[in-house]
Parts: C-alpha cells; structure tokens; sequence
C-alpha cells in the first residue's frame, strides 16, 4: 500500500484498493447531521461529559490473488469519543488505535509482521456540521503492492509514518504535513477549502456518518480532504440496504450486561465510494440505525461491523463491534 492511496483512517489503513481514484469536480452541498451517538438526539451544542468507548475484533477473509497471500491472526481495533478543548473551543477528540500481525507467504517464503495504526482527530459539534480543526495519524504498515510479483521482496513494502492536518478556524484552508518516520524527513502541503460543503477528515468520516439521515437508496455526499494525493475529495455515502431484526453479539455497558449478549435491531448497510474514473474496492458499513422521530436510541447508531477490501486480491480485513460502552447521555 502506497502512502499516498489511504484513505478513511485507521481503519482503510491496512489498504489501497478502498477507494481509489481521482477526484470529480461535483458540487457538494452541505450534509445534515444529527448527533445519534446520543440516546437524546436533540443535543447539539451540549458535549460536556461525553465518553465512548468501543472495541472490535478484526478477522481476516481469505482473498483471489494465487501468486501469492496474507493471512492476518485476530486483530483488535478501538474507537474512543470524548469531550475536548482544541486551542480553548469545546471540541469533540476522536482517538483510534489498531493492532494487528499476519505472515505473507509466497512459495517457500514468508514474512511475519506486525502492522499498527493510531489516530486522533479533534472536530465541532453537529451545529457546525462537525468540521475538523485537527487530526493525526501514525501508521506501521507491511501491505501489498502488486498483484503478481517475481519474488516475497518484491511483493511487500513497509510504511513507517505519521501524517498530520491543521484546519484554519474559519473553514477556508488546511495544512498537511507528511513524517517519514525512518528517515525524519517531512512533505508539507497547502490546500484552499471548498466552501457551501460538509468538511470531514478521513479520520472522522466514519464516525460522521452515524449522523445521517438517510432512507433506502438515498445518499449523502461530504468533502475530505486526502492529504496522500493531495487532492480534496467528494465522498458519495449510500444507504444500500435496511435489516429489520439483524442480529448482532457484542456486551453494551451502557445496559448493564456483563457478557457479550446477542440484540436484535434494524441495521443500515453504507457504502462508501468517490466520485472517479477509477474502480477499486469500496468500504460497506453496517449501522444501527436511527429511531422514528423522538424515539429510544440504545445502540446509538453504533457502527456495527465494517468490511475493508484490500489491495490486489488479497481478501479483506472485517471489523465486527464486540463491546460498546455508550455515553451517558
């Protein structure tokens, strides 16, 4: 996985088929957004005492690629959501934490890793349509980068880095300024902001679409800046399906359970793609989803299990939510 073809956090980080490609020049308007990671919906500028905890295992899904694989052992992938100050504004911070290991093999060879992805990302409340103010991200990464390579050497590439980006308060411009952590050399980059659009970070877009609002076969589109192509990107998200009585094992703290326990809800399956003239695999989300108007929100529009395809066939790493302790609120 080349550095620049991330996209969507810590999570896609392991990945560079997700998404890929070039940006369209789409006019984007401006999502709405309801705070759903809240059993009181009507909240929108109150964040005080907010604290989220959530925990997923990760497994691995065997792919196509015959020259040669990846298998991952159980990974453990993180989300905590809490209350803030970002330069004295009450902010929300958004931090994630991922550690997986696996072995490639290619013939008689093998290569045994161990791949971690931390990051934080500080953004406004849902008055402000959560705009981002800053986020980072500090990757290890042994990912593929060919589909049919001479040789193990050949076939892997390891990433060592930390990316940040500042947002400018008033929405009009952001800088990104690549780490090489090995060699400590640095890229800096300028960008001048769309205006009259959503303005989310890659480390925040999942966690911003528990905000949507969206019924079967509609969409939302949002603007992230990509500090990897160094492009700004407008990212289509798609409700493709709705589950009544899904069923999903994982302990909800906030319920008083002690053990992981099964719950039977409405679940909303998204898709999350770029408008481009390129294919690749695209990341597919499993929500709870949201309540009929003023009605009880236990799961808080959890994410529920992720998909994330990788790269040349390679198969996919699948997140699936296993605790969940919810705010309060």
């Amino acid at each position: 996985m080349k550095a620049k073809k991330i996209l969507f956090g810590g999570i896609a980080a392991l990945s560079c088929a997700a998404l890929v490609g070039l940006t369209s020049c789409t006019t984007v308007a401006t999502a709405s957004l309801v705070p759903n990671w809240y059993q009181n919906t009507t909240l929108t500028t109150s964040i005080s005492d907010t604290r989220e905890v959530l925990t997923y295992a990760v497994s691995y899904e065997k792919g196509s690629n015959e020259t040669y694989t990846v298998e991952y052992q159980p990974g453990v992938y993180t989300v905590t959501l809490e209350n803030d100050t970002y330069n004295g504004e009450s902010v929300y911070k958004l931090t994630s934490s991922l550690e997986i290991s696996g072995t490639y093999t290619m013939g008689s060879d093998s290569l045994d890793f161990t791949d971690s992805v931390r990051s934080l990302c500080y953004f406004r409340d849902v008055s402000r349509s959560l705009y981002p103010l800053y986020s980072e991200k500090s990757v290890r990464s042994t990912s593929p980068r060919t589909d049919a390579p001479a040789s193990l050497d050949e076939a892997v590439q390891v990433y060592d880095y930390t990316m940040a980006v500042t947002y400018s308060t008033d929405g009009k411009s952001a800088t990104s300024v690549y780490t090489d952590s090995v060699s400590g050399q640095t890229q800096t980059h300028e960008y001048s902001l769309r205006s009259n659009a959503t303005v989310l970070d890659n480390e925040s877009l999942l966690f911003a679409a528990r905000g949507l609002t969206l019924s079967v076969g509609g969409k939302a589109e949002v603007y992230v800046l990509n500090p990897y192509t160094q492009t700004q990107e407008t990212i289509a998200i798609n409700l493709n399906a709705q589950t009544t009585e899904a069923s999903f094992t994982f302990l909800d703290v906030d319920a008083g359970e002690t053990e992981a326990a099964e719950h039977k809800l409405t679940a909303n399956t998204m898709v999350f793609s770029r408008n481009t003239t390129l294919t690749g695999g695209m990341l597919t989300a499993k929500y709870a989803a949201a309540p009929a108007l003023g009605g009880e929100n236990p799961y808080r529009c959890v994410m529920l299990e992720l998909n994330d395809p990788l790269s040349y066939g390679m198969g996919s790493l699948v997140y699936r939510l296993t605790e969940a302790d919810f705010t309060d609120k």
